[in-house]
């Protein structure tokens, strides 16, 4: 069973940026690939994207966004996933010409149409907010260019702070920045090896981005979009000002998803002000070292979901997510290009 998070003692949310706030620009990725030889249209390889990620998120083959075992890295796992035709070395070559323009000028740069709406929900209903990041110190050029900078307190990155999701070491940095105790944060990613169980590691109950559907066998909280994330902060919150002071439950007003049921139960938010961490946890606390598994009493929005990724996955009650019943393929050589 997922687990619950008490939405009601939150003060701060985390965001990862890449995939949560900012998606590839598979115009530029889909160029890099032509220059190889290899021909797959930008809308093809945003569509392969949300498999490849899926396949990615395994503890078997993902340790962290800098040590995939795809020799390819990234590209090369959208690329496989696609189905396209194409050359081995030429796949390589594309992938170090994609691996050296993410660094010059990050390929994480186009901005989720949904963000600046979620964002003001969020901030209006009380929260404040910040950024987890695996990337480069050019991140905060490409939130800028967006206008995403004045919205978070912090953006903490693990190219200064020395450290990788999921090493409870950066979610730790980001506790001190923002002077908040672990269980008064919400993190928010889309990676569960990277994201989630970093979190729950830190201590920092999280909530997995799910926009594809693919991941109702996780024993976490989803999201389908930032929208949903915000309805359930914001109503949350506000039916904890109007409950009475013991808590209450009721069912949310705002007009949902047709076919999701909700069930609100939440307690009134604390006037309160976190703590500062000053102990810092040690550096050798190892993700399967760490209770991932605590249950914490609160929101509770449960729906049936199933999903296959060409092969057969679990049945099993989703927290925060859409109902969705979804088989992929891969994608016919027409929508290649």
């Amino acid at each position: 069973m997922a687990a619950e998070i008490d939405v009601g003692v939150v003060e701060v949310v985390f965001f990862d940026a890449g995939g949560v706030l900012l998606e590839p620009d598979w115009e530029r990725g889909s160029a890099i690939l032509a220059r190889h030889g290899i021909a797959v249209s930008p809308t093809a390889l945003a569509a392969a994207e949300a498999v490849a990620k899926r396949e990615m998120d395994n503890e078997a083959v993902l340790l962290g966004t800098g040590s995939l075992p795809n020799p390819n890295g990234y590209l090369g796992w959208v690329v496989e996933v696609s189905g396209v035709p194409h050359a081995p070395e030429a796949v390589a070559a594309a992938s170090q010409d994609f691996e050296e323009e993410h660094t010059r000028n990050n390929m994480w740069s186009v901005l989720r149409e949904e963000v600046p709406d979620a964002l003001g929900r969020i901030r209006s209903a009380g929260y404040r907010l910040a950024v987890i990041s695996n990337a480069e110190s050019n991140l905060r050029d490409r939130l800028a260019s967006h206008g995403l900078t004045e919205p978070f307190e912090a953006l903490v990155i693990s190219a200064e702070v020395g450290a990788d999701k999921p090493d409870p070491a950066i979610f730790q940095a980001a506790l001190e920045q923002m002077k908040v105790a672990p269980e008064r944060a919400l993190h928010v990613g889309d990676f569960y090896e990277i994201d989630v169980r970093g979190a729950r590691a830190a201590g920092i109950p999280a909530v997995l981005l799910d926009a594809s559907g693919l991941s109702a066998d996780r024993d976490c909280p989803r999201v389908s979009s930032l929208i949903d994330l915000a309805r359930m902060l914001a109503s949350a919150t506000l039916r904890a000002d109007t409950s009475p002071e013991a808590g209450g439950t009721a069912t949310t007003d705002q007009a949902e998803p047709s076919g999701e049921v909700q069930t609100v139960s939440a307690a009134r938010r604390p006037e309160v002000t976190s703590p500062r961490i000053t102990k810092p946890r040690s550096l050798a606390t190892t993700v399967g070292g760490s209770d991932q598994s605590a249950a914490m009493p609160g929101i509770s929005v449960r729906c049936q979901c199933m999903a296959s990724v060409d092969r057969q996955m679990t049945r099993r009650p989703g927290v925060w997510s859409m109902p969705t019943a979804m088989t992929t393929s891969p994608i016919p050589a027409t929508e290649w290009m």
